[in-house]
């Protein structure tokens, strides 16, 4: 977060382009997302609770694979 609000008072100070800053701030928010996103599925682990699992859109559960998949 500390990166983003000096990009922004960095933009402000040196009047950089709007364009300029819009770039550099969509990039950090982007790393800022990936970071919380990565840090809450370290902390829920894979959820490998069952053989099936209950969604409420479906009437019947769904049949987990016989294997984790990775993801890039």
């Amino acid at each position: 977060m500390e990166e983003v609000k000096a990009i922004a008072q960095g933009a402000l100070k040196d009047g950089t382009a709007m364009h300029v800053v819009e770039k550099e701030l969509l990039g950090k928010l982007l790393q800022l997302g990936h970071a919380a996103l990565e840090a809450m599925f370290q902390a829920v682990g894979h959820e490998d609770v069952g053989k099936t699992l209950t969604v409420p859109q479906y009437a019947k559960p769904l049949n987990r694979y016989p294997e984790l998949s990775k993801r890039t």
